[in-house]
């Protein structure tokens, strides 16, 4: 059980720590290539709405930052999938060894 936990705290830390990231340099983008500067909350918001659902929010208008929010929401497909992949395989193999010391 100790793998389980151990696996679900770096999927969170790494997945916090991505967010984050994105939000300083979507935040940036915004002020610098947009010349459209936003609250830091504004801009987590927006990553957000990008990575984890289809991004209905409104985007960008230049090409930077249009690439950025794609990369972002690839990104965000990326990590649920590698999430919901490693959960079936954690959880068969902790279903696997809890039959086979029974």
């Amino acid at each position: 059980m100790k793998r389980w936990h151990r696996w679900v705290g770096t999927y969170v830390g790494f997945l916090a720590a991505a967010l984050l990231a994105f939000a300083l340099a979507y935040n940036v983008g915004m002020a610098t290539v947009e010349n459209d500067p936003q609250p830091f909350v504004q801009s987590l918001k927006a990553v957000l709405v990008h990575v984890f659902t289809t991004g209905y929010a409104g985007g960008p208008s230049s090409g930077a930052m249009s690439a950025l929010v794609a990369l972002m929401s690839l990104a965000g497909r990326l990590v649920v999938s590698v999430g919901v992949i490693a959960a079936v395989v954690l959880g068969i193999r902790e279903l696997s060894s809890v039959r086979t010391r029974a």
